[in-house]
């Protein structure tokens, strides 16, 4: 899937780069009378460390999990396969001395990171041949960051069972059978469940 910004008064595509409509969306104004909280996703004091975070985990990661599934060259392969850990042991130590990825507080950079690092043991780990070393497993700060952000987020923002039918179902080039795996499941993954992240969004 990919995201598409549409101005529905005009009817023109503004952007489907989901960089851009990040930004773009975190600059809005809240409407008259919400009683919704501000959140600036990219403060003016974090956004060298957000650039620079984006920029690798981009490039490490994001990016890494497609580079690996998509390569036809052994070489090719083994290049990503090695990007993606390096740039989740990046992230480890990124979370070591912090709450998220750039600080105390979420920012741009960890919403960027945070589709990949969901789908990552349930789906590019054993789809894309990148599973050598797993979230839950092997990078616990990540492990527990994931957690965090999905308390944030509340419940039913991700449906990992519809995107591992997605990307085993639809791209079929690399599973030509079509077969879908059973699980792991949110709880094998150790996600909150929607009791936890209701009462953690409401402290």
């Amino acid at each position: 899937t990919a995201p598409l910004l549409v101005d529905l008064q005009d009817g023109e595509i503004i952007s489907n780069e989901s960089a851009d409509i990040i930004r773009m969306l975190n600059e809005f104004d809240e409407p008259a009378g919400s009683s919704a909280a501000t959140v600036d996703l990219y403060p003016a004091e974090l956004a060298a460390a957000i650039d620079e975070t984006n920029a690798w985990t981009y490039e490490l990661v994001n990016n890494g999990v497609y580079r690996c599934g998509f390569a036809t060259q052994q070489a090719a392969y083994e290049a990503a396969e090695r990007d993606v850990h390096a740039g989740l042991r990046r992230c480890e130590e990124a979370l070591a001395g912090s709450r998220f990825l750039c600080g105390s507080r979420v920012s741009e950079a960890d919403v960027r990171l945070l589709p990949t690092v969901v789908r990552f043991d349930g789906v590019y780990a054993p789809f894309f041949r990148c599973g050598r070393y797993q979230v839950r497993s092997d990078y616990p700060r990540l492990q527990r960051w994931c957690g965090e952000m999905l308390r944030l987020t509340g419940p039913g923002l991700f449906d990992l069972d519809d995107a591992r039918r997605g990307y085993y179902r639809d791209l079929f080039p690399l599973n030509p059978g079509g077969i879908v795996p059973a699980g792991p499941s949110p709880a094998d993954l150790g996600w909150p469940s929607g009791g936890e992240a209701v009462a953690e969004r409401d402290e």
